[in-house]
């Protein structure tokens, strides 16, 4: 009997089409520097990526703080969707195990809410993730 049926499907995606979703769905329409892993999200047609990187030098160095080579870390850079009928946890979440699969190494995934643009990290409350505090808006 298995559970629901997945309205959307996710597989890797090359950075053109990346880059499109991050430049026209996402608020900072930029495409994040030092993407390693790009997906594609599809329902019945392409509806944007979940991309993944090695952050600005900030994620990696956290990594550190948990015990972790900088190896292990990466950053959910972007989640850049147009309109979708799928939910955005479920979207995250298969992203994190295809990203896990390819990345067996990775034990830490960072992720950050942007205040400035009324972000609050609903999507990541929403599938349990741990809140580490506030990054005190600093890049590093």
């Amino acid at each position: 009997m298995g559970g629901p049926r997945q309205a959307f499907r996710i597989g890797f995606c090359d950075t053109p089409a990346a880059k499109y979703a991050c430049e026209h769905w996402h608020y900072s329409a930029r495409m994040p520097v030092g993407a390693v892993v790009t997906f594609g999200v599809w329902e019945d047609r392409f509806i944007g990526a979940v991309v993944f990187s090695k952050g600005a030098g900030g994620t990696t160095k956290r990594a550190t703080r948990y015990g972790l080579e900088r190896i292990e870390a990466a950053e959910l850079a972007r989640v850049a969707l147009t309109t979708h009928k799928a939910p955005v946890t479920q979207i995250v979440a298969e992203s994190l195990r295809r990203l896990k699969k390819v990345n067996p190494g990775l034990r830490l995934v960072i992720s950050y809410a942007d205040t400035r643009f009324g972000h609050h990290g609903g999507i990541y409350q929403a599938s349990n993730r741990t809140h580490a505090g506030l990054s005190g808006g600093t890049r590093e």
